[in-house]
C-alpha cells in the first residue's frame, strides 16, 4: 500500500481497523451462532447482507468474491449430492 502512495501511518491505521472490526465481528457472530440451530443458514444471510452493503458503499454493481464463492460451493455440493446419489 506504501508503493502506491499511502503514508505508513495511514497503512498501520488500516491495518489496525480491520484487525479491530473483524475481531469484534467474529466474537460477536460466535455469540449469536451458540444460541441457534440453523448456524449455516444465518451465516450465509449475514456475509450476503455484508455483500450487499459493500457494493453500496463502493458504488458498484459487480459481483464480488463472496458471491463467487457461495455459486462455487453450491456447484461442490450439487456434484457431491449427485455423486453419492449415483453410488448409491
Amino acid at each position: 500500500m506504501t508503493n502506491a502512495g499511502l503514508s505508513s501511518d495511514e497503512v498501520d491505521r488500516i491495518y489496525r481497523c480491520l484487525f479491530v472490526y473483524s475481531v469484534g465481528f467474529f466474537e460477536m457472530l460466535k455469540k449469536v451462532l451458540a444460541q441457534s440451530e440453523n448456524n449455516y443458514s444465518i451465516i450465509t444471510q449475514i456475509w450476503k447482507v455484508f455483500q450487499v452493503l459493500l457494493e453500496y458503499s463502493c458504488k458498484t454493481d459487480y459481483k464480488i468474491m463472496m458471491a463467487t464463492i457461495s455459486e462455487k460451493y453450491q456447484e461442490n455440493l450439487d456434484k457431491l449430492i449427485q455423486d453419492n446419489l449415483d453410488k448409491i
